[in-house]
């Protein structure tokens, strides 16, 4: 679903995305932007339970690092990656419309 500007603060609370765990920086513009290619579940459980609830925050976490890096949790977490950036909070360069275009492509035929 394509979500208003509006639509997007309602949902979040005026929270932003739990992007902690991850080693980018992204601005509120494009949280809002990220959102909205989420796949259709997790944006109807962001609703539901909202976007600080521990099992949605999970799911984007997991979500995320699947189409950041192609791991899973458990390789994420044992990665040079993570170990950068939790050790010396290390951003990875970070594409963001690449990623978005590419993301768009692979949700947009995710059986809802």
């Amino acid at each position: 679903m394509i979500f208003t500007r509006e639509q997007y603060d309602e949902i979040t609370g005026g929270d932003e995305l739990p992007l902690d765990e991850l080693p980018i920086a992204l601005t509120v513009d494009q949280q809002f932007e990220l959102f909205n290619t989420l796949p259709r579940d997790m944006q109807g459980q962001a609703i539901t339970w909202g976007i600080t609830d521990t099992e949605w925050h999970e799911k984007f976490i997991e979500h995320m690092v699947k189409n950041l890096f192609g791991y899973s949790l458990k390789e994420y977490y044992q990665s040079d990656i993570a170990h950068s950036y939790f050790e010396e909070y290390k951003n990875v360069p970070f594409d963001f419309k690449n990623f978005i275009n590419e993301t768009r492509t692979k949700t947009r035929f995710t059986a809802s």
